[in-house]
């Protein structure tokens, strides 16, 4: 006659635990991956749209001439915020108090990096439906035609949320250029110091160059 064994009762909790594992790592790893690419989405459907912007409105007046630096930095910044980007964002809402829009950011080696929020220099808005949260920042000697004079900085806050926010997860840098166009901080510089400005002890500034340069896509390897 054959005999025929069950499982023990280790057995049977080692075989639960196991599919625990397997199923917990799954389900995080599915999620981990569908944020990044709403993250992704978020990032091109900002560039694509300020892009837009900056190239309908450098046709009436060029970018160079649009202000910047003719007044301290500030009043400057948010001239430009209201007046030639914010028609064109869907339900903006300007941030009059900068410490109640959103909190500071970390580097991506983890410095804690507070300016974003306490400078005064940085005109902020909150936009749209994606609650995306921007600022703006004047660098004054902008030179027309120029490629690569940056004219201003423009910091953007995927998901605007208060806390731990770092460059390259929901933070990304963006900037005017001189000769008209919006593109990510750093697109023109060669493909090694855009990998090294977006790796895991850098500050992280050229992030956005990196996702532009990977076809969109959160491509950071070990560099997190």
């Amino acid at each position: 006659m054959k005999k025929f064994y069950g499982f023990s009762a280790i057995e049977l909790i080692v075989t639960i635990f196991v599919i625990y594992v397997v199923v917990q790592f799954s389900f995080d790893f599915s999620n981990k991956f569908n944020q990044a690419g709403k993250r992704e989405l978020l990032i091109k459907k900002v560039y694509t749209t300020l892009e837009e912007i900056t190239r309908k409105e450098n046709e009436k007046l060029p970018v160079a001439k649009w202000g910047w630096g003719e007044f301290e930095t500030y009043v400057s910044s948010k001239n430009i915020l209201t007046k030639y980007i914010a028609p064109s964002l869907n339900k903006y809402r300007p941030c009059n108090n900068p410490l109640n829009c959103v909190g500071g950011f970390l580097s991506m080696d983890g410095e804690d990096y507070v300016n974003y929020r306490q400078k005064t220099d940085y005109a902020r808005a909150i936009v749209g439906k994606d609650n995306i949260h921007i600022a703006l920042k004047s660098e004054g000697g902008c030179s027309q035609g120029d490629a690569n004079s940056i004219c201003g900085i423009f910091i953007i806050d995927i998901d605007n949320k208060d806390g731990a926010n770092k460059l390259g997860e929901d933070v990304f840098i963006f900037a005017f250029y001189g000769d008209g166009a919006f593109h990510p901080y750093g697109y023109n510089y060669e493909s090694k110091k855009i990998e090294a400005g977006c790796a895991k002890f850098s500050y992280g500034d050229t992030c956005a160059a990196k996702i532009m340069n990977d076809n969109w896509q959160i491509r950071y390897g070990n560099s997190q």
